[in-house]
């Protein structure tokens, strides 16, 4: 694999003196159909040649545009330099760039608003094969086979891929993004394009409504208690959480840090069918940022690598704790406890998925939960105090994490501790939607 430093000459001739990057005469909605059709080319890549990824992403013929030698930098440097690399050049005919470019930027045009260009630093592009990873599952798989049993694939056959933060969130959301399209699932914040200028990457997504928005918004207000959220606005979130993940179990995601601050809480109404189960709200839950997470898209499974989590891991082997329940026809669960957080983490990050479909999910809605107006709206519907309950082993598992959510504002993974979770929660909450939609 060719890093972004080894092909410094490789990225000058290619933004510098490649004319057939040019778009002079493209107005901003032409380029939204270049960036579609650029997509669905990395997409098959992804999919079913990662040989020619790994070979040549990061080099002269990648698909995502890359200078390292940019002296226009996206207006961070001389912004009437003649070097200028392709992107700079294409986002020149829209905006004037400037260093207060970064992160946001105006189109003209109603149909252009809320556009961003996120910026991230990068540092050592790059995308490999990762066959440690591979050993080490298949060394887990032999030690451990009730992890099987508790949403860890074998992975048979699969390519286990590793690459760095930037690289791996385009590769994970462009995937996430097909296999939303499939569905007709609204439930990502697309990319348009991604590429790397200078010594930062940069994402052009059209984003708005963040969790503050939502709860400082007096339109959605429960009518009869102002002071929460409306109910029906909390269970339609809940309901596209839980089929977002129903979904999502299918390409094995984990996401790196399911915290609140990564999903997106539109403003836009949603209404779709899921099998026989109708979605509709004011609000539509959408994923972003998944620089950290992992999935797998045909035989190949990506994921974001980390020296740090790997050194912490192999300091000490992790024993999964997962049992049967005796009371629930056998049903597999799992904990973990006070030195096992740092581990828990640290195995998102190794290259091979655990707790898929359970742990994820646990934690966004533990997140949820630990916003006042989201929380007591729960506890005030029927249906979303259902939802709520199934996700339990033991009533005092449930009362335990209730009172850790009202006097702490911990982690969730931390007020998780020692509780006993479900490792098939996204079925076993899916099914109470079955029961609740009759």
């Amino acid at each position: 694999m060719n890093s972004g430093a080894s092909n410094k000459s490789d990225s000058y001739s290619l933004s510098h003196h490649n004319t057939s990057s040019c778009f002079n005469n493209k107005a901003f909605k032409d380029m939204l159909d270049i960036w579609e059709t650029e997509k669905d080319k990395l997409y098959h890549l992804i999919e079913k040649d990662s040989y020619s990824l790994i070979n040549n992403l990061w080099s002269k013929n990648s698909i995502i545009l890359y200078d390292d030698q940019c002296k226009v930098n996206m207006g961070l440097g001389n912004i009437d330099s003649e070097y200028s690399c392709s992107a700079c050049r294409r986002f020149k005919r829209f905006v004037r760039l400037n260093k207060n470019l970064i992160q946001h930027f105006e189109i003209h045009g109603k149909e252009f608003n809320n556009y961003c260009l996120v910026k991230r630093s990068i540092f050592n592009l790059n995308l490999k094969e990762d066959l440690a990873s591979k050993r080490r599952l298949d060394y887990y798989l032999t030690t451990y086979p009730q992890i099987l049993l508790c949403g860890t694939s074998k992975l048979e056959n699969t390519k286990i891929i590793s690459g760095d933060a930037f690289t791996i969130n385009h590769i994970v959301h462009v995937g996430l993004e097909k296999l939303f399209e499939t569905q007709n699932m609204p439930h990502i914040v697309p990319i348009y394009t991604s590429f790397a200028c200078g010594v930062n990457g940069y994402n052009l997504i059209n984003s708005k409504g963040d969790i503050t928005s939502l709860i400082t918004s007096k339109q959605y207000r429960d009518s009869e208690n102002p002071n929460i959220l409306s109910r029906n606005i909390v269970y339609s979130i809940l309901k596209q959480l839980i089929i977002m993940y129903k979904e999502l179990k299918k390409v094995n995601f984990s996401h790196g840090d399911p915290i609140v601050e990564c999903l997106e809480f539109n403003p836009s109404p949603v209404s779709y069918k899921y099998e026989n189960i109708s979605v509709v709200g004011e609000i539509t839950l959408k994923l972003k940022n998944v620089e950290l997470s992992s999935a797998t898209f045909g035989n190949n499974h990506y994921y974001h690598e980390s020296q740090h989590c790997k050194l912490w891991v192999n300091t000490g082997m992790f024993a999964p704790k997962i049992n049967l329940d005796n009371n629930d026809n056998g049903a597999p669960y799992y904990t973990f406890g006070n030195d096992d957080y740092g581990v828990i983490y640290s195995l998102k990050h190794i290259g091979f998925p655990i707790f898929v479909g359970s742990i994820d999910l646990y934690t966004f809605i533990i997140g949820l939960m630990q916003i006042y107006e989201f929380h007591y709206a729960v506890f005030s519907d029927p249906k979303c105090k259902d939802l709520w309950d199934a996700m339990w082993i033991d009533e005092n598992d449930s009362e335990c994490v209730l009172n850790l959510i009202k006097t702490t504002m911990s982690h969730p993974y931390d007020i998780l501790k020692n509780i006993k979770l479900k490792c098939d929660l996204t079925n076993v909450l899916y099914n109470k939607l079955h029961l609740l939609s009759n």
